[in-house]
């Protein structure tokens, strides 16, 4: 076998090995692509009524996560650490012109996803996914 011939099928089998790999990297894992609609929503350890919760949708698409609440419209990149429990979610995004990344949890089970944040301090992860003081707690289903 030439050295031509070898050279381009270890590049062939090395780009189906990261293409595997992407699939289901912490970059953007496929099992979160979709649209998901707000079930609830708490802010601090208040619980939002249904009619404040259903105009609320996420859609993940890529590295894309876009919050849609109304005629208003969030939008973040996002990486994820899954080795740890719960998964450790990043949102990156720019706000008055200035970086901002929003460390969050996040629990996938099945078609339900759990997303925990502070507001207080955006930039510290919480502790645990629950409704606590200064956190935003939502719980979204996603939409088939």
């Amino acid at each position: 076998m030439s050295k031509h011939l070898a050279w381009t099928l270890t590049l062939g089998v090395l780009a189906t090995i990261a293409a595997e790999k992407h699939e289901g990297s912490s970059q953007c894992p496929s099992q979160f692509q979709g649209t998901w609609k707000a079930q609830s929503l708490h802010l601090g350890e208040k619980r939002l009524t249904p009619e404040q919760t259903r105009n609320v949708r996420l859609t993940i698409r890529g590295d894309r996560w876009v919050m849609i609440q109304g005629d208003t419209k969030h939008k973040f990149n996002w990486k994820l650490e899954p080795s740890k429990n719960p998964d450790h979610l990043d949102l990156m995004t720019t706000q008055d012109g200035e970086e901002l990344t929003i460390r969050c949890l996040c629990e996938l089970q099945g078609d339900y996803l759990t997303v925990c944040r502070s507001f207080k301090n955006p930039g510290k992860r919480p502790r645990k996914l629950a409704p606590a003081a200064g956190m935003g707690v939502g719980v979204f289903k996603r939409e088939k």
